[in-house]
């Protein structure tokens, strides 16, 4: 028996580089919600974030910790959200998926609600099941760029329930709130075990770089490109919302967008760059910019208490 929704895949969102959010919007189509991605990396604060591990790979640190602030975004949008996740220890994800999680896809599934899922299609660290088959125990999805569902190459270790709505979100409330969270992440003040964020995770950056830059081009380089285009999504993010509060801190909240644009635009370079030395240049001036950046919202945030 086959439990599934149907998705125009001709119709689904715009590919972006966040695959969570990508999920997330893919998602909330489903439910009849049209939200910009730019608003989905803001209130997600995918478009603030950095991530550095001394072990993982380079190309985990993408969408590391990705999912961390869902609560704030399905707030700003209304909605109520269940974010289930795999204990770390579990190996095998097929047993823990029928005991645990089986039910609660189809149930949604039923309701027509597509699942946003983590580890399902590696080449993508988030897709979205929209189909599931107990009797072959397949699972069926979409991924950003998908013109044509997809069968499952692994398990899943995270799934995305949304709800709702519930009530109206106060907007104003939760951008304070979200300010607050983009500081915490720039002065790397959210502990992750041993993921550090902000400025401290530019600086490991800058460390591996210079150890391992040749062995991971690839790597690096689509990191480059990956943030570069967060930064230029808070630059629109910003920008959308610098007229919350008042005159003052609007002219503050558009001097950070161009902070951030200028990250971006280094970034850029650095995706681009001809080799490790002017790669490394370019994410210093990358970090010289978020420093200031980080300054102005602390700044900001000083106006808002």
């Amino acid at each position: 028996m086959t439990t599934g929704v149907t998705l125009k895949t001709l119709e689904l969102p715009k590919a972006s580089e966040c695959s969570f959010c990508w999920s997330v919007a893919t998602v909330l189509q489903s439910l009849g919600i049209e939200v910009p991605i730019f608003e989905l990396c803001g209130f997600s604060l995918n478009t603030f974030a950095i991530w550095a591990h001394p072990t993982e790979p380079v190309k985990l640190w993408k969408e590391a910790n990705c999912d961390l602030f869902v609560e704030t975004l399905l707030r700003s949008l209304g909605l109520r959200e269940e974010l289930l996740s795999a204990p770390m220890d579990k190996n095998d994800l097929l047993e823990y998926f029928l005991h645990h999680w089986k039910g609660r896809l189809e149930n949604s599934l039923q309701a027509g609600i597509p699942v946003a899922a983590s580890g399902v299609w590696p080449q993508f660290s988030w897709g979205v099941i929209t189909a599931w088959d107990e009797k072959k125990r397949l699972i069926k999805g979409v991924i950003p760029g998908s013109d044509e569902e997809l069968t499952n190459t692994c398990w899943p270790r995270k799934l995305l329930m949304l709800y709702g709505p519930v009530v109206p979100p106060r907007i104003e409330a939760i951008l304070k709130v979200l300010l607050h969270q983009a500081r915490d992440l720039g002065a790397n003040k959210v502990p992750q075990g041993k993921w550090v964020s902000g400025l401290d995770a530019y600086i490991l950056w800058q460390e591996l770089v210079r150890k391992k830059f040749t062995r991971e081009l690839d790597q690096h380089t689509d990191l480059a490109s990956y943030l570069a285009q967060a930064r230029k999504e808070a630059t629109l993010f910003l920008s959308h919302h610098a007229d919350f509060y008042n005159a003052k801190t609007e002219r503050m909240m558009l001097a950070l967008a161009r902070r951030y644009n200028r990250v971006a635009v280094y970034l850029k370079d650095a995706a681009s760059s001809p080799g490790e030395r002017p790669f490394i240049a370019a994410i210093t001036e990358a970090l010289a910019e978020e420093e200031k950046a980080l300054v102005l919202l602390e700044e900001l945030l000083f106006y808002l208490e």
